[in-house]
């Protein structure tokens, strides 16, 4: 049985789906923010971590997220360059501190092809997919993010992996109390709502 996480379709509450990215693995890459121009604006703080998402074939970026207030006084993990990061199937999750709040960030990224209407996939129609893929001439993914908060020092994230795919995947976050943190990965979706769900992302399985 495959892996119940590996499909590359994800249905959506209102019937409609979404095509998962990517046919191969890209490369996270992080690296300390830029020193920010003279005449950058007092109110919005300047970038101190970027997470680049690269094809690792051609060399391109594919997406580029920023982060302003990461710890950089410190050789804690999420700290300076200690940034952990895990790739699971089309997401990318990964962790930082924040100077400003004295918590830890995580942030996460989700790739995607495109999205399919509610009659895009029936039992007579089914979306058209290319065999082929081309870093040099596919499209680049579209990419959803989300930064969410936690009060625990993230040394390490992995993710759980189960005999035949029968298990839904929870996301593990390493401690630096030499704690284990396991967490629903719908607790990190960039889609969950912030406010009370609707109907259609009832059906959809996003929380809260």
């Amino acid at each position: 049985m495959a892996d119940v996480g590996n499909n590359f379709y994800k249905a959506l509450g209102g019937d409609a789906g979404e095509v998962k990215k990517p046919k191969k693995k890209p490369l996270g890459v992080t690296k300390p923010g830029e020193e920010a121009p003279a005449a950058a604006v007092e109110a919005t703080p300047p970038p101190t971590l970027f997470i680049n998402l690269m094809d690792t074939v051609s060399g391109q970026i594919l997406y580029r997220a920023s982060h302003a207030h990461r710890d950089t006084g410190s050789s804690s993990p999420g700290s300076s360059n200690n940034i952990p990061v895990v790739f699971t199937e089309n997401w990318i999750i990964y962790a930082f501190a924040n100077a400003r709040t004295r918590r830890t960030d995580i942030g996460v990224l989700s790739l995607h092809e495109g999205m399919i209407d509610k009659h895009g996939i029936t039992a007579f129609a089914s979306p058209e997919q290319e065999m082929l893929f081309s870093s040099f001439e596919s499209a680049k993914p579209i990419v959803l993010s989300k930064t969410y908060g936690i009060s625990k020092t993230v040394t390490a994230i992995g993710v759980t992996t189960s005999k035949g795919g029968i298990s839904m995947k929870q996301v593990l976050l390493a401690t630096n109390g030499d704690q284990i943190i396991s967490l629903d990965k719908r607790f990190l979706d960039p889609r969950r709502p912030s406010g009370e769900l609707k109907e259609s992302e009832k059906k959809e399985g996003l929380m809260k």
